[in-house]
C-alpha cells in the first residue's frame, strides 16, 4: 500500500547552514515491498527528521552512486535517477528483479560546510563526532568556526515477492555503513534489531546511532552508542516505516584538506531505512 511522504518545512533548523542544517538524509519508499519481481518502486531522498522532512535537492554533480544489492546480483541504477522538475521532487524510479531483499544503495561526494563556533560546537556534541570534538580541544580551536567537507551514504532495503529468509543484508562497503545483523523482516515482534556501524570497513566504537518512525508519532527516537564491536541493538514495533542514521567524522591534516575546500574534517551521514 502507497504510503505518503511526508513534508514540511526545516523550521527547526533554519537558523542552521550546510551540513548540520540538513541533518538526516535518508531514502524514502512509495512502497516497501513489491508483490512480485519485475514491479516498479518509486524512491524519494528526503533530509531533516520524520516530523520536519524534505525533499532533498538532486545534482548531476552530486550523485556518484546509485546501485542495487540483490538476488539478481548488482546493478546500476543510475540511469533510473529523477532531477527535480516543477512537478517532480528528486529521488528515482526503479523495477527489481528475483525474489527477496535488495538494498538499494546511494552516495554523493563532497560539499562543504562553515558554521560558527557555537554552532558547530552544538552539532558535534549532538552528534556525538568525538573525533572532531577531541581535535579542537587539543588545537584550542574550538572557539574558531567549524569547516568540513562532507558527503552522503543511504540504503534502503525493498522486498520482492513472497520469499523469505533470516540471512541478513550484506553490507555494501560504504565509508560509512549501518548493517542489520539480521533480516528485519525475519523477525519475531519484540525480538531486537542488532546493526553495526562500520567505518573504513572496520567496526566503530562510540558511534550514535538513531532509529525515528517516519510515521510521526509512532514511536519516540531511540538513540544507542556502540560498543567495541561496532553494533547496536534497537526494539520497534514491526510496522510502518523506520530510519536508521549516524554521521562520523576524521580530522583532516593539510596535506589531505580537498583542494575545492579549505575542510578541518571530513564527515560522512549514513542510514538505512526500511518499512513493513
Amino acid at each position: 500500500m502507497m504510503r505518503r511522504l511526508f513534508v514540511a518545512s526545516l523550521a527547526a533548523a533554519a537558523t542552521l547552514d550546510g551540513a548540520a542544517a540538513a541533518h538526516d538524509f535518508w531514502i524514502d519508499a512509495h512502497d516497501w515491498r513489491l508483490d512480485a519481481p519485475g514491479g516498479e518502486v518509486g524512491l524519494v531522498f528526503s533530509v531533516g527528521h520524520a516530523a520536519d522532512a524534505e525533499s532533498w535537492t538532486l545534482k548531476p554533480e552530486r550523485s556518484v552512486e546509485l546501485v542495487s544489492y540483490g538476488p539478481d546480483g548488482r546493478r546500476d541504477l543510475q540511469d533510473a535517477l529523477i532531477y527535480p522538475t516543477a512537478g517532480e521532487k528528486s529521488g528515482a524510479r526503479l523495477s527489481l528483479e528475483g525474489e527477496g531483499v535488495h538494498v538499494i544503495a546511494f552516495r554523493t561526494d563532497d560539499a562543504f560546510s562553515e558554521l560558527a563556533a557555537e554552532k558547530f560546537n552544538a552539532y558535534v556534541a549532538e552528534e556525538g563526532l568525538a573525533p572532531a570534538r577531541a581535535a579542537r580541544r587539543r588545537a584550542g580551536g574550538d572557539k574558531e568556526a567549524g569547516r568540513e567537507a562532507y558527503s552522503r551514504r543511504a540504503k534502503a532495503l525493498i522486498r520482492v515477492g513472497d520469499a523469505t529468509t533470516e540471512e541478513a543484508p550484506a553490507a555494501v562497503g560504504h565509508t560509512l555503513e549501518i548493517t542489520p545483523l539480521e533480516n528485519p523482516f525475519s523477525l519475531e515482534e519484540g525480538e531486537p534489531l542488532r546493526v553495526r556501524i562500520d567505518y573504513q570497513g572496520a567496526p566503530l566504537e562510540g558511534a550514535t546511532v538513531s532509529l525515528e518512525s517516519l510515521d510521526v508519532g509512532l514511536l519516540p527516537e531511540a538513540r544507542r552508542l556502540t560498543g567495541a564491536d561496532g553494533t547496536a541493538a534497537f526494539v520497534f514495533p514491526h510496522k510502518g516505516s523506520w530510519k536508521m542514521n549516524v554521521v562520523w567524522t576524521r580530522p583532516l591534516s593539510p596535506d589531505e584538506r580537498p583542494a575545492a575546500f579549505n575542510a578541518d574534517f571530513e564527515t560522512v551521514f549514513a542510514s538505512l531505512t526500511f518499512g513493513y
